[in-house]
């Protein structure tokens, strides 16, 4: 569960950074890059079980390469605000079985997350306490 919160919180936190902003000219978006193959198996299982997950990852899972992982925040980077969502959730595809080589576009992978990630007074509440937190 913590995981899966801290992707809400994520959510959350872009939409209400979004609602703030507005007018400045700054947007906000929050971004799933897809499952990108890193060094994160390393700390989470055996060393000598690596290399037959990691294999079995990138072949049955669809894990993606880091530069692939990386065409959804060039995308959100590089497109004219004007075409973007603020506040947006955009994916790099909607599972590892459905992404397709040479990335995706921002434009056209704008998904809406969870009903809770549209709960504008729980990013409310998110805000006020993360800035309390940290003592702003």
């Amino acid at each position: 569960p913590a995981y899966s919160q801290s992707k809400l919180a994520n959510l959350l936190f872009a939409k209400e950074l979004a609602k703030r902003l507005e007018g400045t000219g700054v947007t906000s978006y929050s971004l799933h890059p897809g499952f990108v193959r890193s060094n994160l198996m390393r700390h989470t299982m055996p060393t000598m079980v690596q290399p037959a997950v990691d294999r079995f990852a990138r072949y049955q899972w669809g894990m993606i390469e880091p530069w692939e992982g990386t065409q959804i925040s060039l995308s959100c980077t590089l497109a004219p605000p004007e075409r973007l969502e603020n506040g947006a959730y955009y994916a790099q595809n909607n599972s590892p079985a459905e992404y397709k080589k040479g990335g995706a576009t921002a434009e056209t992978t704008a998904t809406l997350a969870l009903e809770e990630a549209d709960d504008m007074e729980v990013a409310a509440k998110l805000w006020d306490l993360s800035v309390k937190l940290v003592g702003l």
